[in-house]
């Protein structure tokens, strides 16, 4: 589309604006939408192959990430495929308790009917390891065409073009929607320079939350330090007066 047909946003009135808003945020919301469910359904399926390689799987224990993946990925496959993960656990649980049951009498029996609980548990987690990628893997493939569709709608609407690129996203339009209903602004500058310092003041906030949590926790080690002091020095003078 050409830019000959795109508003000057910076000469709309209030109800032009709103008019521009509401044309555009339609078309972003159902682009963010999209492009968030394809991100997350990629980021399942990467942390899914994290594990397919002993090299990957190696870098995952290094790096401390491991354990929480394996808890993340069975509690996926508790919630989506509660069959074969019950039945994996069964499984498990069953060649365990007959392992400790005849460890008494014979080492190698047990060992011989831990083996096929072990199997059969594994049997039953990969089943429904492939099953949740294939699942992941296919909404991806659903989503990918969509989110296509989706981003040609956004480069072909006039109205969202024409707000600056830096505010083409659906929670700035909200809130300046909000700003223009409310009469809090009635042109786009005015609209962008009280978002903007609504942002600076949550940033500004964050930044105090943030600071205030390291201040309690400076406050709790200093308070366990002085604790230790006193302790220290009240043992210290116990000690001098039974040399007396």
């Amino acid at each position: 589309m050409g830019n000959t047909l795109i508003a000057d946003i910076s000469k709309m009135d209030r109800q032009a604006l709103l008019g521009t808003f509401a044309q555009a945020l339609p078309v972003l919301t159902n682009y963010e939408s999209f492009r968030d469910m394809a991100s997350d359904q990629r980021g399942h399926l990467e942390d899914m192959k994290k594990g397919d390689t002993w090299k990957d799987y190696k870098e995952e224990l290094k790096s401390g990430n491991a354990t929480e993946r394996a808890q993340n990925g069975l509690a996926d496959m508790m919630k989506t495929h509660p069959k074969e993960f019950f039945s994996g656990v069964g499984c498990l649980a069953a060649g365990v308790i007959l392992f400790m049951a005849l460890l008494q009498v014979s080492f190698l029996l047990a060992l011989l009917l831990l083996v096929p609980g072990l199997v059969g548990g594994f049997i039953f987690f990969n089943r429904a390891n492939k099953s949740i990628r294939k699942e992941a893997e296919g909404v991806l493939e659903a989503t990918l065409p969509k989110l296509d569709e989706a981003l040609a709608a956004c480069e072909q609407s006039s109205a969202l073009l024409s707000i600056p690129s830096a505010y083409r996203y659906s929670y700035a339009l909200e809130q300046m929607s909000q700003l223009l209903q409310s009469f809090r602004a009635n042109t786009w500058m005015e609209c962008a320079d009280r978002y903007e310092e609504t942002m600076h003041r949550m940033r500004l906030e964050g930044l105090l939350e943030e600071n205030n949590e390291l201040m309690m926790i400076n406050n709790f080690y200093q308070q366990q330090i002085d604790k230790n002091t006193r302790a220290a020095a009240i043992f210290s003078g116990l000690t001098f007066l039974n040399t007396l």
